[in-house]
């Protein structure tokens, strides 16, 4: 069970301002039907400091609560929505301002129309590719996963191939992790707006639940002389590529590479041969 390393809201109507400390993130639309503005949230999760080296996700749920729901003032009701999740495709400054509108942000903190806020006098600052992130180039258009939500309490978003994808790309490369971005799909629909339970809200955090299986270590099958050659074979699993490495003693620090395996197509076994040479070696089968 996962909680967020770093949350936020995108907050239409106060553009310059941050939420990074509050303790929900608003995603949806408020005002009225004449006087609307857009929210969306921003959620990231440190996948590869909380799971192991090369771990297959076989499942992953996203959970939220919703704490805040709009109220009948300046006209009209609550309005039901389905939220998506999108993966993020660019870094972002999470921040520690508070309140539910925010406060004007410090230089790297995110904003509707900021990925880092430039200093008080406008210098520097990295932009959105437009306010509130663009889709296809800010984050991806691909749906990771989806939830309808109405009035307070849990919802999951549940399992599916682009979540589990999601957080397998971050596990295995911890440089594209930015996150998701939570968006309602009705945004021209005022009172979609949803406040969930930040990473601040102690009771209602956001939680990634992720199951996984983790693969077994490569194992030599076996090794046999053949002419002038040492041979060795072991099972290489689908999609795995391997470093074959040899050493001349257990004494010697490091390991040597005598070849690198591509990931194969299909599971396989895959036999590796090394010129036989004068003294002694040891091998072992290592994935990258």
């Amino acid at each position: 069970m996962l909680q967020p390393s770093s949350d936020t809201t995108l907050f239409e109507s106060s553009p310059g301002d941050n939420m990074g400390g509050w303790t929900h993130v608003s995603s949806g639309t408020t005002g009225s039907a004449a006087d609307r503005t857009r929210n969306r949230g921003l959620f990231r999760f440190d996948v590869a400091g909380a799971l192991p080296n090369h771990a297959k996700i076989t499942r992953a749920t996203l959970n939220l609560y919703v704490v805040r729901v709009p109220g009948d003032m300046g006209g009209g009701r609550p309005a039901s929505s389905n939220f998506l999740l999108h993966r993020v495709s660019k870094p972002w400054g999470e921040g520690n301002k508070l309140g539910d509108r925010g406060f004007p942000a410090d230089p790297d903190e995110a904003t509707w129309n900021y990925r880092f806020a430039p200093n008080s006098k406008g210098v520097g600052g990295v932009t959105w590719t437009a306010p509130g992130a663009a889709s296809s180039v800010d984050f991806s258009p691909v749906v990771s996963a989806s939830q309808s939500v109405s009035g307070q309490g849990p919802y999951e978003f549940g399992s599916s191939s682009n979540l589990v994808a999601d957080v397998q790309t971050w596990l295995n490369d911890p440089s594209s992790n930015f996150g998701w971005i939570l968006i309602s799909q009705s945004e021209n629909t005022a009172k979609t707006a949803r406040g969930f339970g930040s990473r601040e809200d102690r009771d209602h955090p956001p939680i990634l639940a992720v199951e996984y299986v983790t693969a077994a270590a490569p194992r030599i099958e076996r090794v046999e002389k053949n002419g002038g050659k040492f041979e060795l074979l072991f099972g290489a699993e689908a999609g795995q590529s391997y470093v074959v490495q040899f050493r001349s003693s257990l004494s010697v620090a490091g390991w040597l590479t005598l070849t690198n395996i591509n990931a194969q197509a299909v599971s396989t076994n895959i036999l590796v041969s090394d010129p036989i040479s004068l003294g002694q070696r040891f091998y072992r089968i290592v994935k990258p």
